[in-house]
C-alpha cells in the first residue's frame, strides 16, 4: 500500500533532478570548447517516443485520431529526433566555430573561421506563421572579408545558444566588429 501511494514520487523526483541539471554541457578538448546536449536529453526523448507509441496503441480505443498520432509521432521522436539530439555539437577553438546541429539529414555543418570574418551581425527576423501568428527568430550573420554569401547561424538550438556567448567573446577579442541589429 505504501509503495503504491508513493510510486509516483520517484519518477517525479527523477524528472525534477534531470530538468534541474541543465540541457547543455561544456567540455574542453585540447584548445576547443565543445558544447553538446546532456546525455539525458536524447535518452528521455527516445524513451518518451517509445512510451508515446505504446501509449497510442491504448489511447486509440478512446480517441482513434489522437492514438494514431501518438503511434506515428512516437517512433519519429525515438528514431529521428533522439539521435539528432545526441549528435548535436558545437566546437569553438582558435581557428573559429564549427557546428553540427539539427536533424543531420536536412542540415549542413556550419563553419565560421576567424581569419575570413569581417563582422558579425546579430539579427532578428519576424515572420508570420499559420493563422497569423508572429514568429521571432534570432541569428548571427557572419560576413566574410572575401565577400560572398554570409554564413547564417540560427540561434534556435539550445546547443548553439549556449555556445554563442563564447563565440562572440572570441570574436570580440580578435577586434572583429559585432553589430547588434535586434533592437534589444
Amino acid at each position: 500500500m505504501l509503495l503504491a501511494r508513493s510510486g509516483w514520487r520517484l519518477p517525479l523526483l527523477l524528472a525534477a533532478v534531470a530538468l534541474s541539471t541543465g540541457c547543455v554541457r561544456e567540455t574542453t578538448e585540447g584548445t576547443a570548447h565543445v558544447f553538446q546536449n546532456e546525455l539525458w536529453v536524447p535518452i528521455v526523448t527516445f524513451l518518451g517516443g517509445v512510451a508515446a507509441a505504446v501509449g497510442g496503441w491504448f489511447v486509440k480505443a478512446h480517441s482513434d485520431r489522437f492514438g494514431w498520432t501518438m503511434i506515428i509521432l512516437g517512433p519519429i521522436a525515438a528514431l529521428g529526433l533522439a539521435p539528432a539530439l545526441f549528435l548535436d555539437r558545437v566546437a569553438i577553438d582558435d581557428s573559429g566555430m564549427s557546428a553540427k546541429v539539427g536533424i543531420w539529414v536536412f542540415s549542413a555543418p556550419l563553419e565560421v573561421k576567424y581569419d575570413n570574418l569581417a563582422q558579425v551581425r546579430l539579427i532578428k527576423e519576424e515572420t508570420t506563421g499559420r493563422r497569423g501568428r508572429k514568429n521571432v527568430n534570432y541569428s548571427m550573420l557572419c560576413e566574410k572579408k572575401s565577400g560572398g554569401e554570409p554564413t547564417k547561424v540560427p540561434l534556435g538550438n539550445h546547443v548553439i545558444e549556449a555556445a554563442a556567448p563564447a563565440f562572440l567573446e572570441a570574436v570580440q577579442q580578435r577586434g572583429i566588429p559585432i553589430i547588434n541589429e535586434t533592437g534589444e
